[in-house]
């Protein structure tokens, strides 16, 4: 009985796992982001700049 639940995880993998071209335009995507983007411009703004962000706390509505 296991085995046919396990079944259709493995041929879900198989029947809609991504192409090549579609890893690689994903890789292109996340690269241009991290390199030319603000990202980590951003992340270091809300860690040293505004600091914990706790629900309901002033430092949350600057970091919104």
């Amino acid at each position: 009985m296991k085995k046919l639940l396990i079944l259709p995880l493995f041929l879900g993998g198989f029947l809609f796992a991504q192409s090549q071209a579609d890893s690689l335009q994903f890789k292109k995507i996340s690269d241009h982001i991290l390199v030319k983007g603000e990202a980590y411009r951003d992340l270091t703004e809300l860690t040293k700049g505004v600091g914990n962000r706790l629900s309901g706390s002033a430092n949350y509505d600057k970091a919104v």
